[in-house]
């Protein structure tokens, strides 16, 4: 995967319509990966993003992830994140959109 957006916390790395986040999302780092570098309006493919090494979220993490898939949807896309972590679940559940993010079960407990 190539490097695409890299800050001192945060890189997500792919290209095309495969991603990867590598770092937290929490309110200090997202404001600098706002924008997933995708072209929304060209080939339609669906956009997947990989949270496997997202040590920590917040809901300013998942704030962001909602803005992906508005993106996506305004397209005409779809959105998979994969491997979401424990504490982003958690609030993908509290807050009532494991619509937006489905066939996500929840990271077994260590």
């Amino acid at each position: 995967m190539n490097d695409v957006v890299q800050n001192s916390q945060v890189t997500i790395a792919g290209s095309g319509t495969q991603f990867a986040i590598v770092g937290p999302l929490t309110f200090a780092t997202v404001e600098h990966v706002v924008r997933l570098p995708v072209d929304w309006h060209g080939s339609g493919e669906d956009v997947t993003v990989d949270l496997a090494q997202v040590p920590r979220a917040d809901s300013a993490g998942l704030a962001l992830l909602v803005e992906w898939w508005r993106e996506a949807r305004l397209s005409g896309r779809a959105l998979h994140v994969i491997n979401i972590p424990a504490r982003l679940h958690d609030l993908i559940r509290v807050n009532g959109l494991q619509a937006l993010f489905p066939n996500q079960a929840p990271p077994s407990s260590k």
